[in-house]
C-alpha cells in the first residue's frame, strides 16, 4: 500500500509501468481517488516521475472519469450524479476528483485545456454542478478563495489596492502560486476562453432560476444554495481575472455593459461586475489625465 514513508520508491515504479500502460494504470488510480480521499495527496506526489505523455493521458483519465455515469442506483439523489440534492455537497468521488484534478494541475506542467473546455461545454447545457471543478482549480492555481466568513479586517482589505488585497484579503495561506497562476491565465488567454467563461458563468444564475425555479423540481432551499455557489464562482473568477488581465484585454476583447444586458441577457449586476476592471481603468486614465493638465502651484521661493 502506498504511504507517504514510501511515496519515492512507488512513484518511481508507477512511473515504469506508466510508460507501457499509461491508460490501464491511470484508470486505476482515478478510480480508487474517487473512491478513497485519503490517496490524494499521496498520489498527487507519486506522478512525479511520469512522462510528458503519461501527464497528458492524466489529464484525459481525469477528463473520462467526470463524463463516465455513475451506478444509476445512486443518480436519483444527486445532480446530474455529482451534487447531493438535500444539501447541494459535491458527491464524494466528484469532490475528490475535483481536488485530484486542482492539485495535479497546480503541481505539473499539465495542459489542462480539455479540462476548461469541458467546463464550458457543460455550462452551455445549464449543468451547473461543474463550476465546483472551476472553483477548485482557480483556488489552488491562482490563491484567489471566496469564504463565506469573513473577518472585518479582511473586509476593509478588499477595498485597497491589488498589494493590500492579496496580503490581508487571503482567507489561506496561498503557497507558490506566482507559476500556477501564470499557466491557468496562459490557458484562458491562448484559448480565448476567459470572456466565453466569464459570460456563461454569469447566465447560470439565471439558469438556475428558471430551469429549477420555475419547473418546481428542485427544493426551495438547494436552489439558493446553488445560487449562491454560482455568485461565489463569479465572483472568484472575475476576482482572478481583473488580478491577471491587461488593459488591453479589458478594452478591446470584453463588451460593453450595453451589449452585455441587451445581447447576451445578462442581469445588470453581473454585467457591472464584469466591467468593473474596465470602469477602474477608465477612472485611472482620466485621473491621470486631468492630473496632468492641472496648473503646478507656484514655488514661494521663487517670487
Amino acid at each position: 500500500r502506498i504511504t507517504k514513508d514510501n511515496v519515492k520508491t512507488y512513484s518511481r515504479q508507477i512511473a515504469k509501468m506508466t510508460h507501457n500502460n499509461p491508460i490501464i494504470i491511470l484508470s486505476v488510480i482515478i478510480d480508487q481517488i474517487q473512491r478513497f480521499d485519503n490517496f490524494i495527496s499521496v498520489i498527487n506526489d507519486a506522478l512525479k516521475y511520469l512522462s510528458p505523455l503519461a501527464y497528458d493521458i492524466v489529464c484525459y483519465t481525469i477528463l473520462h472519469a467526470l463524463t463516465t455515469p455513475i451506478s444509476p442506483t445512486s443518480i436519483p439523489s444527486y445532480i446530474d450524479g455529482k451534487m447531493s440534492r438535500e444539501n447541494a455537497t459535491p458527491a464524494q468521488w466528484f469532490q475528490n476528483l475535483c481536488v485530484l484534478s486542482a492539485n495535479v494541475f497546480k503541481k505539473y506542467p499539465i495542459d489542462f485545456t480539455s479540462i476548461l473546455y469541458y467546463i464550458y461545454d457543460q455550462l452551455r447545457v445549464e449543468k451547473t454542478c461543474d463550476l465546483y471543478l472551476l472553483r477548485e482549480i482557480i483556488t489552488k492555481m491562482s490563491g484567489v478563495e471566496i469564504s463565506s466568513t469573513v473577518t472585518r479586517e479582511q473586509l476593509e482589505a478588499a477595498s485597497g489596492g491589488e498589494l493590500l488585497r492579496s496580503e490581508a484579503g487571503q482567507f489561506t495561506a496561498a503557497r507558490n502560486v506566482k507559476k500556477p497562476s501564470i499557466r491557468l491565465k496562459e490557458a484562458l488567454l491562448d484559448n480565448h476562453l476567459y470572456l466565453p467563461l466569464s459570460i456563461i458563468i454569469a447566465q447560470q444564475r439565471s439558469c438556475i432560476i428558471f430551469k429549477f425555479g420555475a419547473q418546481r423540481i428542485e427544493h426551495l432551499k438547494l436552489i439558493g444554495s446553488l445560487y449562491d455557489q454560482c455568485q461565489d464562482t463569479m465572483v472568484q473568477f472575475f476576482t482572478f481575472l481583473s488580478n491577471v488581465l491587461t488593459t488591453e484585454n479589458f478594452h478591446h476583447k470584453f463588451p460593453s455593459i450595453d451589449d452585455l444586458v441587451l445581447g447576451f441577457h445578462l442581469q445588470v449586476d453581473a454585467a457591472f461586475q464584469i466591467s468593473r476592471p474596465l470602469f477602474n481603468l477608465n477612472i485611472q486614465a482620466k485621473f491621470d489625465e486631468l492630473r496632468s493638465t492641472a496648473p503646478k502651484p507656484l514655488n514661494k521661493n521663487a517670487l
